[in-house]
């Protein structure tokens, strides 16, 4: 298992934009588990599309943790699941990177055993996987074009990835810690996180170093975007009298012409 520090470097065609897909909390094994939501964020990922991993894909309830008895297939269960319907992109170069969640941790913490990591393991993608968290440097161009140049920009992203830990009834709660993080992260153009089950975008803009060359104080911009949930309401959220959160399809557009970023929510309203 490579050490969350070690940052993967992706190189990605000169002139393509990269999409981005968000895979976060599904909890399979949860009764609230949506698996039909989940079919089609399968079927919507075209050949070209890269997958984030963002942990808790897995409900994995042990004995020692609540609501362990009210699952619909045990964790080794859970674990082949995932593995099936993931193993289609095993090998096409989609998956950019995955981090565990807080409830895959919960075999970690009483076992050496990482659910995500085996499953990663079984598809020959587990160079992609940290434990904690993920740092990437997407790159457009390769080395040999970077060289070359010819006068065309080629933006490199700076992108952090984790599971995140912290909830809250509220948007506003929800996003406090990733904006905490974030501020704290030297030259980062985009954040992803889940956790919260609150599908969540937001621009941040910081002073991150001056500029000695031109005198001149340097604002630094990047993108927070917060994944959402595969989950029905019900269940713990019912019992703990949390809201329900809304479910939608998130899409993060790196444009390769110059440093932006566009996040597009899908949401079925009926």
């Amino acid at each position: 298992m490579l050490p969350d520090e070690m940052m993967i470097i992706r190189n990605v065609p000169l002139d393509e934009d990269v999409h981005i897909r968000i895979l976060s909390d599904l909890h399979v094994g949860s009764k609230q588990f949506n698996e039909k939501a989940y079919d089609l964020w399968r079927q919507s990922i075209r050949p070209k599309d890269l997958i984030v991993i963002v942990g808790d894909l897995m409900d994995n309830g042990l004995k020692s943790s609540y609501g362990s008895y009210e699952q619909t297939m045990m964790p080794n269960a859970q674990r082949e699941y995932i593995y099936q319907t993931l193993k289609q992109f095993a090998g096409t170069g989609q998956i950019l990177c995955c981090v565990s969640g807080n409830h895959e941790s919960r075999t970690s913490r009483e076992t050496d055993e990482f659910p995500l990591y085996s499953v990663l393991c079984r598809m020959k993608e587990e160079d992609k996987y940290r434990r904690g968290g993920c740092f990437v440097k997407l790159r457009f161009g390769g080395s040999e074009d970077r060289k070359k140049r010819n006068g065309r920009y080629r933006p490199t992203y700076n992108i952090a990835v984790l599971h995140g830990n912290a909830g809250g009834m509220y948007v506003s709660s929800s996003g406090a810690k990733a904006e905490r993080f974030a501020m704290g992260i030297s030259n980062c153009d985009l954040l992803i996180s889940g956790h919260t089950h609150r599908p969540l975008t937001f621009p941040l803009s910081h002073i991150a170093f001056p500029d000695n060359k031109n005198a001149t104080m340097v604002k630094k911009q990047m993108a927070v975007v917060i994944a959402s949930s595969y989950l029905n309401y019900g269940g713990y959220a019912l019992e703990k009298m949390l809201p329900s959160t809304a479910m939608c399809s998130q899409e993060i557009i790196l444009s390769a012409r110059g440093k932006h970023i566009q996040v597009v929510h899908g949401v079925e309203v009926e």
